[in-house]
């Protein structure tokens, strides 16, 4: 009786130990997702293109550092931030056939902008990290769809036209929706 008794005593401390386990992983599992997700939204003031994005989404005009990668020489630190220029630069290749200097640093600029979203909703697609976690990127999102200086959104044709599925996927996540023209 005595040695059946050891047994059932030591099936609930190793029964114990295993739950005890799954506790710790289960909280260090939730531990990396934030941890992921921090870093996703730290990158959009760490990254100097992804920074870039976002001033010329919260400002109208502006003089801007040019992120090194895209410079063509080393004089080229800067760019004069207009969103008329960046509405006509964001215009398809099917609506405009060749485009400035000006118009393709916002090309390179929101095609990197676009590929980071697009890592965040697969991100969250696959369960790395949940879309509450990286909800204050919504901002954003609602800059591109509705920004403040423009009628309509000039990035609505380029995210179609360009594949850029992901991004209105991660729209829909988050509530956000393109403002249709006036």
């Amino acid at each position: 009786m005595s040695h059946s008794w050891l047994e059932v005593v030591g099936a609930v401390l190793a029964l114990g130990g295993f739950g005890f386990g799954l506790y710790e992983y289960a909280i260090a599992q939730r531990w990396k997702k934030a941890e992921y997700a921090a870093g996703l939204l730290l990158r959009l003031s760490e990254d100097p293109v992804l920074n870039t994005c976002c001033r010329t989404l919260d400002w109208s005009s502006r003089t801007l550092p040019l992120p090194e990668r895209f410079r063509l020489n080393a004089g080229e630190l800067t760019f004069d931030h207009s969103w008329s220029t960046l509405v006509d630069g964001m215009k398809p290749e099917t609506e405009k056939r060749s485009f400035s200097r000006p118009h393709e640093i916002y090309r390179d600029l929101f095609d990197h902008f676009f590929a980071y979203l697009e890592e965040v909703n697969h991100s969250i697609n696959i369960g790395l990290i949940d879309r509450e976690q990286v909800s204050s990127i919504r901002y954003w999102l609602e800059q591109i769809a509705a920004p403040r200086f423009a009628n309509e959104s000039p990035f609505h044709g380029f995210i179609t036209h360009y594949g850029y599925s992901g991004v209105q996927e991660l729209m829909t996540k988050l509530g956000v929706h393109f403002r249709k023209a006036a």
